[in-house]
């Protein structure tokens, strides 16, 4: 009999994986709010698919100027030969990936931001792959289909590609297709949320930066201080209600984690 997988340990290792790297992987970045946190998400977005669109168009210049590799052409006798894509293309993705994303950790630059940045460079570098094998052999794939009723051939579109390649970042900036950094379902946008914020459970879930987290809990401390003794409005909060109520203020990691998961969805 075929032993079934111990789920739960399966996700034991998985918490302690992603334990690990929150810990020693995923950066501290002291966001002011969640409004500075999406607005560094969008930016970041944007900024990288400008170097999307300034790598392809580089890649076009230089596939261009390149002596034709083949002589017959798959997509169309009157197109120019088709382009051939190897591990050194869109070399200014790879290179610059990295300094785009700290603009995701406020400048921040850390083996967080070189290993998203090289995980989004291989995914841009998956739908080139996929997208040139669609073009190349688009006539293969339908070599018994009706020809009256498909094109014999398609163009190889460079903004076409562009188009895909953001598609494909975008998706992984949501968590919709999470980057292979062992965090499970999630993606590095929720990880980053898990190491800079914490969720308030009081009736309504609320999210709080450690920034904002600190503040709180150091304004309450001041409000406690002895100087200030029964005038302080809060001064009925001894010592034990004040541990107990900044312990039960914070939800625990594992629901804290699905609401960054949620939230993360919602950036899309």
């Amino acid at each position: 009999m075929t032993k079934l997988p111990d789920t739960d340990a399966e996700d034991e290792d998985d918490a302690d994986i992603t334990a690990y790297l929150l810990e020693n992987v995923v950066p501290l970045v002291l966001y002011d709010n969640w409004t500075d946190f999406v607005d560094c998400v969008y930016e970041t977005q944007r900024l990288f698919n400008n170097l999307i669109m300034e790598g392809v168009e580089l890649e076009r210049t230089t596939q261009q100027s390149r002596p034709a590799r083949y002589t017959y052409n798959f997509a169309s006798p009157d197109d120019p030969p088709l382009p051939i894509f190897t591990g050194d293309c869109f070399h200014t993705i790879l290179e610059q990936g990295p300094a785009v994303i700290q603009h995701l950790t406020r400048g921040k630059e850390c083996a967080f931001t070189r290993l998203v940045a090289k995980i989004l460079y291989n995914q841009c570098m998956r739908v080139v792959s996929a997208y040139s094998d669609i073009v190349y052999f688009h006539t293969c794939y339908h070599q018994n289909s009706d020809a009256e009723e498909l094109p014999s051939y398609i163009h190889f579109d460079y903004e076409h590609l562009a188009d895909l390649m953001k598609s494909s970042v975008q998706y992984a900036f949501s968590g919709l297709m999470p980057v292979n950094m062992c965090f499970s379902n999630r993606g590095f946008v929720a990880a980053l949320m898990s190491k800079n914020f914490c969720v308030l459970d009081g009736g309504s879930k609320h999210t709080m930066s450690i920034l904002e987290y600190q503040e709180f809990v150091l304004s309450i401390a001041m409000g406690l201080h002895n100087r200030i003794g029964g005038q302080s409005p809060l001064y009925l909060l001894d010592a034990e209600l004040l541990r107990h109520v900044v312990c039960m203020l914070r939800t625990s990691p594992s629901v804290a984690m699905k609401e960054f998961r949620n939230r993360e969805l919602w950036l899309f």
